[in-house]
């Protein structure tokens, strides 16, 4: 026996049926058909449509409806006004107040002003107004002004027509030359100041009658006669043909290398001061010189060579920049002697 959905049992052939099963079935049909006339109502075996005043079945046209209203929806109407105070603004969506509107109701079009017309101020007249400076006005210059209007300074000055009548009758800038007058060059001012004050065109004669020279105690003339006399006498050094050897003196003259004359080439010289001394500390006045063997400062032949001999002579120093010793065989004023051998 199988037990459909309703409750009711299907009897099958192996089954036995029973009174018990039988009412059972019956009572539950029973009971399914007083539901369903229930369910019908007084519309009878057909569902009827639903309506403002009847329970039925919905219509299409309500399924649609219904479908299309939200769920929790009321029957709700929306007002006509809304106070300000619920609205939520937004940066897209400002209230104004009617003080705001009337402010920029009275502000000027988006058109650009014109001669005539008030409005915007053009990009070009913009650029046109910048190059204006502050305070400009529509200012005419004149043609001329009266000199005292005219502030002057150190590089704007008037002159008078006599000022200017001077200056023309001034000489040129152009520089003097043999034929014309000018300014003067600098190489004839360097020229000028080489020339002494009172200078003349002088040429000095090729030479001169004694009568004109100015004598004095160091500058004298002396006459032939006078020569002729002094060559004649004696040298002051002393030969003696028995003996092969002179003698002599000098005055020393600072000259830092001088010649003094023999009548022959000495082989040797003997040079004192007229004191007899060779020497004192630090300065050498002289010694013994030989052919190839002068008076040195040194006895190793270095520093000063104070006297050698030569041709004819022998040769003595001043020299204070080498030493000590210094060579001192021809200091001013000392007076030497020497021997001097053939």
């Amino acid at each position: 026996m199988i037990t459909m959905p309703s409750g009711i049992k299907k009897i099958e052939a192996s089954d036995n049926v029973t009174v018990a099963n039988q009412n059972r079935n019956e009572d539950l049909l029973d009971t399914k058909i007083l539901a369903q006339n229930a369910h019908i109502g007084a519309g009878g075996a057909a569902h009827p449509v639903v309506t403002t005043t009847t329970a039925g079945f919905a219509s299409a046209a309500d399924k649609t409806k219904l479908d299309g209203v939200a769920a929790g929806a009321n029957n709700y109407t929306h007002p006509s006004t809304h106070p300000p105070s619920i609205i939520v603004q937004d940066a897209s969506n400002r209230f104004a107040t009617d003080a705001e509107k009337a402010a920029w109701n009275a502000k000027a079009s988006t058109a650009a002003a014109t001669t005539t017309t008030a409005g915007l101020q053009s990009a070009s007249d913009k650029s046109k107004l910048d190059g204006i400076e502050s305070g400009a006005n529509n200012y005419t210059h004149p043609a001329t002004h009266p000199p005292s209007i005219i502030a002057q300074d150190t590089s704007n000055r008037f002159v008078t027509d006599a000022e200017k009548s001077g200056w023309n009758a001034k000489a040129s800038t152009a520089v003097a030359t043999t034929s014309a007058a000018g300014l003067q060059s600098a190489s004839d001012k360097t020229k000028l100041d080489g020339v002494a004050s009172g200078a003349n065109n002088y040429t000095h004669p090729a030479n001169h009658p004694p009568s004109i020279i100015t004598q004095d105690a160091s500058n004298r003339f002396v006459t032939d006669t006078e020569k002729a006399t002094w060559n004649a006498k004696a040298s002051t050094a002393y030969v003696d043909a028995a003996r092969p050897y002179v003698t002599g003196t000098y005055t020393g003259d600072n000259a830092a290398s001088r010649d003094i004359a023999l009548p022959f080439t000495p082989s040797a010289v003997i040079l004192f001061a007229a004191s007899g001394s060779p020497g004192n500390t630090g300065y050498t006045f002289g010694g013994l010189a030989v052919s190839g063997g002068p008076v040195t400062g040194n006895q190793d032949g270095s520093g000063n060579q104070i006297l050698s001999v030569g041709i004819n002579k022998f040769t003595v120093i001043s020299n204070n920049a080498v030493g000590p010793p210094y060579g001192a065989s021809n200091s001013t004023g000392i007076a030497y002697r020497y021997i001097a051998f053939k």
